[in-house]
């Protein structure tokens, strides 16, 4: 029987990393993914980041933590930070959703309207572009990690997910994925960049090589 080492083990983490980024490129070379629709799916990373942050350091604590941990300063202070981390989230992405509507020339989401009028049409969108399955299967595989944790009797922490799930969480995410977007932006609108594959592809491509460095 074949033993798995702390060596393989490692390897296979590391190569699953790419799995995500290689699954995106793939599906809009040879199924059909729009631009918006491949970009959609990176701008989900990061809120199913935030979620998982949320359940770790607020759910799990709460939980699992003695009576009256609401009220503790080691509980309360990380709270707090992924409090704020997940405004900060939420404000750039809603600018970042604006814009990859723009880009991908989705036409019929209106978003002249203001916050509420653009929000309130994504689960519709999303249906209409057959992205909503596929965007709550992406939330759900972010999410697994935790769940089985769980299920098995294990107290869910940051040092026990698999490296996949820390490298997405790692606090540089929230600064690296707006400036994959910038770049985006750069290329488009100022390199003159129209070409949707080779736009994905330039961005995949130096969004693996950061989570490459992240993982060691």
């Amino acid at each position: 029987m074949t033993r798995i080492t702390p060596e393989a083990l490692q390897k296979f983490e590391f190569y699953t990393i790419f799995l995500n980024n290689l699954l995106l490129f793939l599906g809009m070379a040879f199924l059909g993914w729009g631009l918006f629709d491949t970009l959609f799916l990176v701008w989900l990373e990061l809120l199913a980041a935030v979620v998982v942050l949320q359940y770790l350091q607020i759910v799990v604590p709460l939980r699992y933590g003695r009576p009256g941990t609401l009220h503790l300063e080691e509980f309360r202070r990380p709270a707090l930070k992924v409090l704020g981390l997940t405004i900060y989230t939420l404000i750039l992405h809603y600018v970042v959703l604006v814009f990859l509507i723009r880009l991908g020339q989705v036409d019929s989401w209106e978003t002249t309207q203001g916050v509420w009028t653009t929000l309130v049409q994504l689960p519709g969108q999303l249906w209409e572009q057959d992205l909503l399955l596929l965007a709550l299967l992406f939330l759900v595989v972010y999410l697994a990690p935790l769940l089985m944790l769980e299920r098995r009797g294990v107290v869910p922490s940051e040092n026990i997910l698999p490296m996949s799930a820390r490298v997405m969480i790692h606090p540089s995410q929230f600064i690296a994925q707006y400036i994959w977007f910038f770049l985006l932006w750069l290329l488009h609108h100022l390199v003159g960049l129209q070409h949707p594959l080779a736009l994905v592809g330039l961005v995949l491509l130096l969004k693996s090589g950061y989570e490459a460095w992240v993982f060691f």
